[in-house]
């Protein structure tokens, strides 16, 4: 008898070098132009009590079913977030849902490792109101995003290839 294994959902695929530490303004522009509608959105969810703003500064990756960037706060306000570089995710089908993956990190995180990526928005904040956030009603209980904490130094798929050749 043959498994019946599902296909492996396709890779996203990240655009630019692993380090984005060595992008030029002129490099990152080239890579963030042809997502700027997506690094313009107003995230809900970002940490944000203390004031300042959030704005789209890195396009990082895309999928088959979502689009990676990374958010910077401007660090103004009477009290700015300690984070101010997330990541976040989002999906741009309601027929897609980023809730069990979002449960699934909550849960993951609760080992309180450190080598898992920990999911900053609340539990409660994941579920989008369609109307507050002028999308359709097929968007109700769908999470649309994921804001996580950034790793600024390397990719996962870098570090893995680092430990092959040890």
């Amino acid at each position: 008898m043959i498994p019946n294994n599902p296909p492996a959902p396709d890779p996203l695929v990240a655009l630019g070098p692993p380090d984005l530490s060595v992008l030029t303004p002129a490099d990152l522009n080239a890579i963030n132009a042809p997502h700027r509608e997506f690094l313009d959105k107003n995230i809900s969810g970002l940490p944000n009590a203390g004031g300042g703003n959030w704005w789209g500064a890195r396009f990082l990756a895309t999928g088959t079913f979502a689009t990676v960037g990374m958010w910077e706060h401007d660090g103004r306000g009477d009290d700015p977030p300690r984070i101010r570089k997330v990541v976040v995710k989002e999906i741009n089908d309601p027929a897609d849902n980023l809730l069990t993956e979002g449960l699934m990190m909550n849960r993951l995180w609760e080992s309180l490792s450190d080598h898992i990526v920990r999911l900053l928005s609340p539990r409660l904040k994941l579920i989008i109101d369609p109307e507050r956030a002028s999308l359709g009603p097929e968007w109700r209980n769908v999470v649309r995003h994921l804001v996580m904490e950034y790793c600024p130094q390397v990719t996962l798929l870098s570090l893995l290839e680092r430990r092959e050749k040890l």
